[in-house]
């Protein structure tokens, strides 16, 4: 009799242990909560921005105030209840900081839900108008610039796409998986954009005193650049198309595709 308790007993805690864990399990579609936040802070001209996220869609526009503005929407879905689901908002650890002459935004996910699918910020910034210089650091996600950009812009994504409306001055995307597109601008200095997987579209035009490097492993180059261009192009892989042929002019870019096709063109008026 007494192993006989023992065993219901036992039984009995691990069907209530079950009936506790499932309750907090919501049946059907998973379930999506979210909390919003906003910070505006003086910017500094020329403004420096260090970006650091780890999951997220980032857009960027420009107005004409002095101040970065950044509209910061928490989102984590799951299974779970909603209340369960509210309690992993605080997993987030947003800071953003104004240190000397730069702002610091940094989004960093703390809790085990590590699916970026179930975990991301949607981040919204407005920045000043003029040159700014632009350090970004994303680990997953997607990247969109709606509005024009001036000065330096240097990105570190590791698996995310990025789109550039226009871009004036220097250039240098490195990463593993995503694509990278520019469809108006100038590009100058010593620009690269290097990817490992994902295609490069780039439409502008190139400053004939700068040093230019386009590379992929698996995907295809774009290049549109005005017909007056005085730029030598160097390229290794499938050349689909060069219409500016073989040409000694001192300016050159390197362009290389492994698996992919290279088509390097000539366009008219590049600003519309």
């Amino acid at each position: 009799m007494k192993y006989y308790l023992i065993a219901v007993m036992a039984l009995l805690q691990t069907v209530l242990f079950s009936a506790c864990t499932v309750s907090t399990i919501e049946p059907g579609p998973k379930n999506e909560v979210n909390s919003y936040i906003e910070r505006m802070i003086k910017a500094d001209k020329p403004l420096v921005l260090d970006l650091f996220c780890d999951s997220g869609n980032i857009e960027v526009y420009t107005w004409e105030k002095s101040e970065i503005k950044f509209e910061v929407t928490k989102r984590v879905r799951g299974v779970f209840k909603k209340e369960v689901l509210s309690e992993k908002l605080k997993n987030f650890n947003i800071q953003i900081n104004k240190e000397e002459d730069k702002i610091v935004f940094n989004s960093q996910y703390e809790g085990k839900d590590k699916n970026p699918i179930d975990r991301s910020i949607d981040l919204i910034i407005y920045l000043p108008k003029g040159v700014n210089t632009l350090n970004l650091k994303v680990d997953i996600g997607n990247i969109k610039f709606h509005d024009d950009i001036k000065g330096i812009l240097n990105a570190d994504i590791n698996m995310a796409n990025m789109e550039i409306n226009k871009f004036d001055g220097v250039v240098n995307i490195n990463g593993d998986i995503g694509n990278v597109k520019i469809s108006n601008g100038k590009i100058e200095g010593e620009s690269s954009i290097i990817k490992n997987i994902g295609s490069i579209s780039v439409k502008a035009e190139f400053k004939e005193d700068g040093k230019y490097i386009f590379k992929t492993g698996t995907g295809n180059i774009d290049l549109m650049l005005p017909e007056g261009s005085q730029i030598a192009f160097e390229s290794i892989g499938e050349l689909e198309v060069n219409e500016f042929g073989d040409s000694g002019y001192p300016t050159k870019a390197y362009v290389e595709t492994s698996m992919g096709k290279i088509a390097i063109k000539k366009i008219g008026d590049i600003s519309f």
